[in-house]
């Protein structure tokens, strides 16, 4: 018959370190909830005061088998950063997967948000991929530039971010903390976000210095058998979950000109 979960709950925020959790003795399986890093929100240009907002994490939670006595190494993923830690115009950073792994072995991730990009001197607001469950979220491209928005993750590949002049950083190339946005002059394109398999960063235009303008791409997620999995929409900064009692806004993307939320993860025993 199926294992039934316990009633009491530890909590693990971001920390930017791995942490560990030893299962208690009687102890034979695990509610667990975790919640993605949310994306940073892009900045404005040509003064606008709004602004392409970043993606959220996904939301996943269900029930593992536990053995009493085993450490469970424990990810909880950052917000991205504005501005972005590699960039110095108006992009961020994408965030950071959450997870639970047995060792080097992930057992779950929950994906995270990719990061909006500099608004370009036109009406386009380029939002950010929010992370997914199968696959993440697709960026949003600049309308009148060049550039290219990053795709999502999926289960067997990161997104494109398509070579070129000055990409942002794919989304598993920092962990905990996502992929970083570009530098340009002209305009600097958003990171993307992290997960099982991370989102692409947007990139500027491939003939150079005409901007970039684009968002990056939303994570993957690794889904246990029988767990459920929520994903955020693109253009909204909420992250997915509100109905859960542990609910807290972890995981939320950023507004305009803000960095995402961190993520979290809680297990109760």
């Amino acid at each position: 018959e199926p294992c039934v979960s316990g009633s009491n709950p530890i909590t693990f925020s971001y920390t930017g370190s791995d942490q560990s959790w030893v299962v208690p003795s009687d102890v034979e399986c695990v509610l667990v909830k975790l919640w993605g890093g949310g994306g940073s929100g892009g900045g404005t240009d040509c003064g606008y005061s709004s602004a392409g907002v970043g993606g959220s994490g996904a939301f996943l939670t269900g029930t593992m088998d536990v053995t009493e006595g085993e450490t469970l190494t424990v990810r909880v993923g950052g917000g991205g950063a504005f501005p972005g830690n590699n960039i110095g115009y108006y992009a961020g950073d994408g965030g950071g997967r959450s997870e639970i792994a047995r060792g080097s072995t992930p057992v779950v991730i929950a994906g995270a948000g990719g990061a909006g990009p500099a608004r370009e001197c036109s009406t386009t607001l380029s939002h950010a991929g929010p992370g997914g469950c199968e696959s993440g979220f697709d960026g949003m491209s600049s309308a009148s530039h060049g550039g290219l928005a990053g795709l999502g993750g999926t289960q067997t590949v990161g997104g494109d971010v398509g070579g070129g002049y000055l990409q942002g950083g794919g989304g598993t190339a920092t962990y905990p903390n996502g992929g970083a946005g570009s530098y340009c002059g002209c305009g600097g394109s958003g990171g993307g976000g992290d997960g099982y398999y991370g989102g692409g960063a947007g990139r500027d235009s491939s003939n150079g210095y005409s901007g970039g303008y684009t968002s990056g791409g939303g994570g993957s997620s690794l889904i246990p058998p029988d767990f459920d999995c929520y994903s955020g929409t693109v253009g909204v900064t909420t992250a997915p979950g509100s109905f859960d009692s542990d609910y807290t806004g972890a995981g939320s993307g950023g507004a305009n000109a803000s960095g995402g939320a961190n993520g979290l993860v809680v297990i109760y025993y």
